[in-house]
Formats: structure tokens, sequence, C-alpha cells
């Protein structure tokens, strides 16, 4: 976790868990984000998180493919919707033992 990313934590505007952070005007596939997934926005009715359910999942790094932002923007929805503490734990333990532990982190 870089200092920015802890600041940011302990500020507020970053939560330990949610969907990454997204850039302003950022391109999937060539293309505003809005414009291959409508639906983008909905990702954004949580504070957007260090870590998350799309990236433990391995839908992390570049989104030069639509379909791979579709798959990540589906995921960060599927979080919101099971949002709970015990889904965060989940997320933070398996983040921790790919990153960490294994080293299977991308």
């Amino acid at each position: 976790m870089s200092f920015r990313s802890s600041s940011m934590c302990s500020w507020g505007t970053l939560s330990m868990v949610g969907p990454r952070p997204h850039v302003a005007g950022q391109l999937a596939g060539g293309q505003p984000y809005k414009d291959v997934v409508p639906y983008y926005d909905d990702r954004l009715r949580v504070r957007p998180g260090i870590t998350g359910w799309a990236q433990i999942n391995g839908l992390r790094g570049s989104t030069e493919d639509a379909d791979l932002a579709r798959a990540r923007v589906d995921h960060d929805l599927a979080y919101i919707q099971n949002l709970s503490v015990t889904l965060d734990i989940r997320i933070l333990f398996l983040t921790v033992k790919r990153e960490f532990l294994t080293g299977s982190g991308n």
C-alpha cells in the first residue's frame, strides 16, 4: 500500500475495501468508461477502496479491452450489492494472502 493510499484512507476519502478509484475521464477500450459501461456511475455509491472484489478476482491493471472493463465494473457492483463486514474481511484476507504470502498478485 502506498503512502498516498494510506493517508487517503486515514483522511476518510478512501476505504480499505471498495471499488478501485478511477481517474476522471479514464478510458476503457479506447472509449470513456461511461460509453462502454452505461451503468458505470452505479459503482460510485460507495467510497473507493485500496483493494476490492474485482482486484482479488484478477481484474486489475490496464483496461484496454472493453470486456475486461465491463467485467471489472460488474464485480464492483456485485461487491456493492453484497456489501458486508464478512465480505470485506474475506477480501482483505485474500488480498494479504495473494499479494504478500504467496506472491501471486499481478
